[in-house]
């Protein structure tokens, strides 16, 4: 016969168990494909934002032990010599990206963990925007650029879904 006390911390220890697989089984996010909606989406002027982050955790391998958390600095975008695409074009599993003086077309895959990736090493977005409602999000990193940081600068467009009348 198994004493009570022993039961008791049988059946807790059984618990716990359970109890940490089941939160390790919701931890997992399964991947999902997902897709752009297919149309126009046309770049919103006031959404374009540069800036040099003002710290970068991650990138650099040294972390001063009396390390204070900096603003990121604000850059005019029209101090920045890029191509700004104005306009995206997506259909089926491409998007092609459209400027005043140049046009690329590329395949993309989107998810849930990823994000968009695109297939063209020449797309200037980097890898990680999502749709959200009728906005598409995606990030620019540009390391070499004219300004007198050696940070590099981020570039944030916001692009919004122009439905077909």
């Amino acid at each position: 016969m198994i004493p009570i006390r022993k039961m008791i911390v049988l059946a807790f220890a059984f618990a716990v168990c359970i109890c940490g697989i089941s939160v390790a089984g919701f931890a997992q996010m399964r991947e999902v494909q997902k897709k752009i909606p297919e149309g126009k989406w046309a770049l919103e002027k006031e959404s374009i934002h540069a800036f040099i982050p003002g710290c970068m955790h991650g990138v650099s391998d040294t972390i001063e032990a009396n390390h204070v958390h900096q603003p990121d600095i604000e850059v005019n975008i029209n101090d920045l010599n890029i191509v700004i695409y104005t306009e995206l074009d997506v259909k089926q599993d491409s998007i092609m990206l459209i400027s005043a003086k140049n046009t690329l077309r590329t395949k993309y895959t989107y998810s849930n963990r990823q994000g968009i990736r695109y297939e063209a090493p020449s797309v200037p977005f980097l890898p990680g925007g999502n749709v959200f409602g009728a906005k598409l999000y995606v990030q620019q990193r540009i390391d070499k650029h004219s300004l007198r940081s050696a940070s590099p600068v981020f570039v944030s467009y916001i692009y919004e879904y122009k439905a077909v009348k």
